[in-house]
């Protein structure tokens, strides 16, 4: 999704996300998928969060080359306070991003996303 891009209305299918924080990677806007090195925290763009049935759609598997692009599935922690991080939860559940970075690597990294409640 373009970084530019406010939505003006709810999509059809799914919902969009913003105020993801991303720790210990780097997003990608070129890519658009999850790289290394990085250490520290990068604010993730607005994300269209939609299902997608890989074994019933045999096509959404094109839109990635598996020899490059790998599925990151990615744990998603909520905090309610930014400034102390001790109140953060467990994960609540994980989102499945790009990567084209092993993911085993950004396990041993601890790669993660926050969000932060109000």
């Amino acid at each position: 999704m373009d970084n530019a891009f406010v939505p003006s209305s709810a999509p059809e299918q799914g919902v969009y996300i913003s105020g993801l924080v991303l720790y210990n990677a780097f997003w990608d806007t070129r890519r658009q998928c999850v790289t290394l090195p990085c250490t520290g925290t990068r604010q993730l763009p607005l994300i269209w969060l939609k299902f997608l049935d890989m074994m019933a759609e045999p096509s959404a598997k094109d839109e990635f080359d598996e020899d490059e692009i790998q599925i990151f599935a990615c744990p998603l922690v909520c905090y309610h306070d930014s400034e102390d991080k001790s109140n953060i939860s467990p994960i609540i559940t994980h989102l499945c991003l790009p990567t084209c970075f092993s993911k085993e690597t950004l396990k041993q990294r601890r790669v993660h996303l926050t969000v932060k409640m109000a």
